[in-house]
This record gives C-alpha cells, structure tokens and sequence, in this order.
C-alpha cells in the first residue's frame, strides 16, 4: 500500500493510506507516487513537509 503524509504551515496534518495497484511496474509508480505527491500538496495551503512511501502489506 501507499501512505501519503502531510504536513502544513498552521500545524494540520495528513496521513492516508492508498491500495497499490502498479503490479511491480516501475513507471507506474513513479507516475502514481507523482500523483500522490501533488494530492498531498493541494489538500491544504502552505504544505510545508510531505512523503509518500510504499508499505509492504
């Protein structure tokens, strides 16, 4: 799974995880952990620390 954390200026913070289904496929990682990243940063203003990792289920 994907766990995608944030944290932001006025002290909010995020943590969600996400099914992983790129099968191993390296380019569809780096485009989901892309896509993740850029969640992470639109979900509040000011995000000041942000991570997304893979967790082996």
């Amino acid at each position: 799974m994907w766990i995608a954390r944030a944290e932001y200026a006025d002290g909010t913070s995020i943590e969600k995880a996400f099914a992983y289904n790129e099968n191993g496929n390296y380019q569809l990682e780096c485009e989901r952990q892309y896509e993740l990243e850029a969640w992470l940063i639109e979900q509040h203003e000011d995000c000041t620390w942000y991570s997304v990792d893979y967790v082996a289920d």
